[in-house]
């Protein structure tokens, strides 16, 4: 048996030997034994505290990690992780008391509990709920039809169907979802429809009238008060691979569905109007030059036309005051949102890439440094990538060799003013070095719970 549906099994068995009443939900990939989405539990609100101490036993003693808990008024998400440099495996479980999405209701447990069976230790939803609630699930929660929910929803038969939808939706609202099943259930008509039967639970149930808007005013309020995230930085020449590793860690650890997300922060994109400004200045100014295939510095002069001039350390400053305000602007928006939720939030390059000491100006010392760590948010681990300088030149080819050595020793002499950081040499498969961090991503979360 694959381990997905073993997971399954040996979690109900605990569930069953509780005398919990735990619905599996929708969560057909698991059953068919491959780990693909989370798994949808449904529990009645007095039970939900037993169940999620249930998953902590079990996470326990089956050696699972805790990496992320996220409650709000009708769900709680906890994902497990388990793995070694050769294997990862994770877990996102949903628990939640009610059916709905970002506070909109629209359908209790009672009307899911009433008619399921179990199969081997799961228990299941059986005959027309289980279809009703996944028409439900797929017109207020997706922007398409999976192919699977696809199959499974036009193969039932309408009457039976159309009978219970019109017990709880009305006979017109009925009549027009069973037109839309019958004629394969085109994506098309997802959004016509989603209107119509929004409109019509706002009228039936008045929870919904309110509650969505409070969940987003707590959404908000969390935004403000609540950091339990991780955030990681990526240092690194070009061609030493931090972004290749960066990517693939992402993709190794969406595998547990928490919020994760890379953010770049180095000089080729930009997010303030003032950096916009900057670049189109300097590139009109090499235009002018005949320069035109060169990429424009964006917030400070080339290091060969530095000056020690009164007036040229003055734009300098300027440029990395705007610099600070676009690394400070990204955070706010790209990153804080995600550490707010508790997610990952990976940095490829970061705010210290300014510190390089083979600029002339005096801003470029360890007091710089020193501020840049004093007032910008330090991250939970930071990570130099690193290569010898001829590997690196052949990868990449656009840093000279003598140019990647002063790198390399102008990163360690910024590491060694960072706390929590640590160098990665990147001469061996990228695989393993990506579940090496990875793991040690998984570590930092776990420790936050």
């Amino acid at each position: 048996m694959m381990w997905p549906r073993q997971f399954l099994e040996d979690l109900f068995s605990l569930f069953n030997e509780k005398k919990q009443e735990v619905v599996l939900m929708r969560s057909y990939d698991w059953l068919a034994g491959k780990a693909e989405g989370d798994i949808d539990l449904l529990v009645r609100l007095d039970m939900r505290v037993s169940v999620i101490e249930s998953v902590e036993e079990f996470a326990n003693r089956e050696k699972w990690q805790i990496v992320y808990k996220d409650k709000d008024a009708n769900h709680t998400h906890i994902v497990l992780f388990q793995g070694d440099e050769s294997a990862i495996r994770s877990v996102h479980l949903d628990v939640q008391h009610y059916l709905g999405r970002k506070g909109f209701y629209y359908s209790s447990i009672e009307q899911v509990t009433h008619c399921t069976r179990k199969e081997n230790h799961i228990r299941i939803q059986d005959g027309v709920d289980e279809i009703y609630a996944l028409l439900l699930h797929v017109l207020l929660d997706k922007d398409k039809v999976k192919p699977f929910y696809r199959d499974v929803i036009t193969k039932f038969n309408s009457g039976d169907l159309e009978r219970k939808l019109e017990k709880e939706l009305g006979k017109n609202q009925a009549r027009a979802i069973v037109q839309w099943k019958e004629a394969g259930l085109p994506d098309s008509d997802l959004e016509p429809l989603k209107k119509k039967l929004r409109l019509r639970l706002k009228g039936r149930y008045l929870r919904n009238r309110l509650v969505p808007r409070l969940h987003k005013v707590r959404r908000v309020s969390r935004y403000l008060t609540s950091s339990k995230g991780v955030l990681i930085a990526a240092l690194g020449p070009d061609g030493s691979g931090k972004s290749t590793v960066v990517e693939g860690i992402e993709q190794t650890l969406s595998l547990g569905a928490y919020p994760i997300q890379v953010v770049y922060m180095g000089k080729r994109d930009t997010f303030l109007p003032t950096s916009h400004l900057i670049r189109w200045y300097f590139k009109r100014k090499k235009m002018k030059k005949g320069n035109r295939s060169s990429e424009p510095e964006i917030h400070d002069l080339p290091v060969e036309n530095k000056k020690n001039s009164f007036s040229s350390k003055i734009i300098e400053i300027l440029g990395l005051t705007n610099w600070f305000l676009e690394q400070w602007a990204r955070y706010l928006v790209e990153i804080r949102p995600v550490l707010a939720q508790g997610g990952v939030v990976l940095c490829d390059r970061f705010i210290y890439d300014l510190a390089d000491r083979n600029r002339g100006s005096v801003v470029y010392s360890k007091l710089f440094l020193k501020f840049l760590v004093t007032f910008f948010p330090v991250p939970n681990s930071t990570y130099f990538f690193w290569e010898s300088p001829e590997v690196l030149y052949e990868r990449k080819k656009e840093n000279t060799i003598a140019r990647n050595e002063f790198l390399i020793e102008n990163y360690r002499a910024i590491l060694s003013q960072i706390p929590n950081s640590a160098e990665v040499r990147t001469n061996i498969p990228p695989e393993n070095i990506i579940n090496k961090v990875s793991i040690e991503v998984a570590n930092k979360m776990a420790s936050r719970w």
